[in-house]
């Protein structure tokens, strides 16, 4: 590979062939020049200091403020902590360029700051010449290049500023024709009497403008926002009317259609007022307890295949006797599974639709408040058809008596093979004796009873064991149906809180969007006022 031309500045290094090696050469060279330099300068001061230490008298003289002044005027010389230090031969004897400044009409007064640097032949071809020819070749490229990027740099923030007037005249042409489209769209489905599609272009309209300049409603028009503000109305009316006869009606299906439009019309609160509404008369009369004094109806009893009409009419007439019939665990199931069934069916649809006025947890506790107030009066009557208070006050005298018979030492082991003789009708035997003439005449039950009667008085008091049996268990299911209701409404009742506190941080992480977005276009507009009057200044 032939040997690269090392060029003399930076700016015949970038006519080269390669600008790359070619400034990679020049800048080794500057580097050989300057080490070659720093070792002369080294070796020229370690002699200079030597000589000034063998002439240190010469400066006492009377006529050394003249040398001082001719040595100091002398390029040659050098002033160096209060000593005249002479410059190393390499650069005392290297020519100096000349400095051709140009000058600006006749006056030489008026100089300007452009000076260039020309080369005698004498000099062309030393290497402080080079180096310094260097240097203010580099010093001019980056006074170039800091006026162009300063040039730049205005260019690009006005360009910025442009692009983000543009951007900002761009959404609000935006805004204002969706607001159009959306007042267009909401009245034609308004007249058509869709009200499903009018409320959802009321919804979209409204979430614009909440979001949208006062540029952008100047765009759009006081005749769209006048028609939005009709459509509104009217949409909201008709909507309230058709809820409020569903809730009359019961009419689930017009409730599941209509309640989720509520929202979008900032309706939600008066759709929980009448959805509770509907929910107490509903869960009124599945909880209805009191026997019908009424015709047998079969429209409600599920016909199978091949059933004739009698048949029906059976099936209806017992569920009717079962009904009156009911125990309190059938009733308490009854209630619990009417509270449940509502709640699985509307509170997905409620906590949807009317979560935002806190739908969910009203239903909750409308709920909760029918079925807890029928289950006490239940449990109440129950207890007292049952006289429990008092049967437990029975049951804890007799367990008493019976703790103090085997743990007191109120009773020995004689005394119970005589019981179990009598129940047995071993009495004889268990006595020890053969028994008088009386003795055999008595019979078995008469020693069965008297047996039993040293029961403590566990049957006086309490009842028979098959009876406090009978009463155990159905007690045991009035706890069991009341304790599986109580897990599913703390359950029902941990979700609604679970999605009240993600609607909250949902509401405040909005909040915060917008405070950010109404801070960025003040400081938008800020900047903008700020670039104006620097060009008005300008």
């Amino acid at each position: 590979m032939p040997p690269i031309a090392i060029p003399s500045n930076l700016v015949e290094s970038l006519g080269c062939k390669s600008p790359h090696d070619a400034l990679l050469a020049l800048a080794d060279e500057s580097e050989s020049t300057a080490l070659k330099l720093a070792e002369e300068l080294a070796a020229s001061l370690s002699t200079t200091k030597k000589h000034s230490a063998g002439s240190g008298s010469h400066n006492n003289s009377s006529s050394a403020g003249s040398g001082r002044r001719s040595k100091r005027d002398d390029p040659a010389t050098s002033f160096t902590g209060g000593q005249f230090i002479p410059l190393p031969r390499s650069l005392r004897d290297a020519p100096r360029p000349t400095r051709k400044i140009s000058q600006k009409g006749s006056n030489s007064s008026s100089i300007t700051d452009h000076e260039t640097i020309t080369n005698s032949s004498s000099s062309a071809s030393h290497a402080l010449t080079h180096a310094t020819l260097a240097s203010e070749s580099i010093l001019s490229s980056l006074s170039k290049i800091a006026s162009g990027g300063s040039a730049a740099s205005s260019e690009m923030r006005q360009l910025e500023s442009h692009r983000q007037r543009l951007d900002e005249e761009a959404i609000n042409i935006d805004h204002a024709l969706r607001i159009r489209e959306g007042c267009q769209r909401g009245g034609d489905s308004l007249m058509g009497r869709r009200y499903g599609d009018a409320a959802r272009a009321v919804a979209d309209v409204n979430s614009i403008l909440k979001e949208c300049s006062m540029n952008a409603l100047q765009l759009a028009g006081e005749e769209a926002l006048e028609a939005h503000s009709k459509t509104k109305e009217v949409t909201k009316r008709a909507i309230g009317e058709r809820y409020e006869t569903a809730v009359a009606n019961g009419d689930v299906v017009q409730l599941s259609e209509l309640t989720p439009l509520l929202q979008m019309l900032d309706m939600a609160e008066l759709g929980v007022r009448l959805y509770l509404q509907y929910s107490q008369s509903v869960l009124t009369k599945e909880m209805n307890l009191d026997a019908e004094e009424v015709p047998v109806d079969m429209a409600h009893v599920e016909r199978a295949e091949g059933m004739s009409r009698a048949a029906m009419r059976r099936r209806a007439e017992e569920e009717q006797l079962l009904r009156r019939n009911m125990s309190v665990p059938m009733k308490l199931a009854r209630i619990y599974n009417a509270a449940v069934t509502h709640l699985r069916h509307h509170l997905p649809m409620v906590a949807y639709a009317l979560g935002e006025a806190d739908g969910d947890a009203a239903l909750v506790q409308l709920v909760h408040v029918e079925a807890e107030k029928r289950a006490v009066d239940i449990l109440r009557d129950y207890m007292s058809e049952k006289q429990l208070n008092l049967t437990v006050r029975r049951a804890d005298g007799v367990g008493k008596k019976i703790e103090d018979r085997y743990i007191g030492g109120g009773f020995s082991a004689r005394d119970d093979e005589i019981n179990i003789a009598n129940v047995l009708g071993f009495a004889g035997d268990a006595l020890g004796g053969g028994g008088g003439s009386g003795g055999g005449t008595i019979d078995i039950v008469t020693k069965r009873m008297a047996a039993q009667k040293d029961d403590c008085g566990f049957q006086i008091e309490v009842g028979n064991l098959a009876d406090v049996d009978a009463a155990l268990e159905e007690w045991a299911l009035v706890m069991q149906h009341t304790e599986s209701y109580e897990r599913f409404i703390r359950h029902a009742v941990n979700e609604v809180v679970k999605a009240r506190k993600l609607r909250r941080e949902q509401k405040i992480e909005e909040k915060n969007r917008l405070k950010e977005l109404e801070e960025a276009k003040s400081r938008e507009h800020g900047s903008d006022m700020t670039g104006s009057g620097r060009k008005s200044s300008e």
